[in-house]
């Protein structure tokens, strides 16, 4: 009679393995097709221009749009920007393992602002037309020519009241 015993015994514990493993399975395809789904980083950069001298932004959100991951968890770099010169820059922003480069444009868009002065000359002085600008504010050099080539030779070939047209530049 024992040995019948120990077969029923086999049998139970062979039974209950066998319903164990069952929710073993069924317990990791749930919790494997209920996993959080982690998406796909996407960076969109901008194209960025700035003003001659302008302080460049330090917030990441105005260079890009960051999908799949939060804007702070994104690093910026902007070091090969230099502001105090014209020209077209890049930026790279890294999320995770994503690398995104984008352009950043530095143009000088001001018009220089000049005030000027009255000029009194002996006739057929010599006159140039920088002697007209009393200041010229811009943010590079300013440069000045008369509109008319030949304005600096007849301007002072006959007496009186003229006058003149002065192109202002900056570079």
């Amino acid at each position: 009679n024992k040995p019948k015993g120990k077969k029923k015994m086999n049998k139970t514990l062979f039974v209950v393995l066998i319903i164990v493993l069952l929710f073993a399975v069924g317990g990791a395809v749930y919790w494997y097709l209920n996993l959080p789904k982690t998406p796909a980083i996407t960076i969109t950069t901008k194209d960025v221009v700035y003003e001659l001298n302008d302080e460049i932004s330090t917030n990441i959100e105005d260079y890009a749009t960051m999908n799949g991951t939060n804007a702070s968890n994104c690093i910026l770099d902007t070091g090969s920007v230099d502001t105090s010169k014209v020209g077209e820059y890049k930026y790279t922003i890294k999320c995770g393992t994503v690398t995104q480069e984008g352009k950043i444009l530095v143009a000088d868009t001001k018009v220089p602002v000049v005030s000027l002065v009255t000029v009194y000359k002996e006739l057929n002085a010599e006159i140039k037309a920088d002697e007209f600008i009393g200041v010229c504010s811009a943010n590079t050099a300013c440069k000045y020519e008369f509109e008319d080539t030949t304005t600096s030779s007849t301007l002072t070939s006959e007496a009186g009241e003229k006058t003149v047209s002065i192109v202002v530049t900056d570079e």
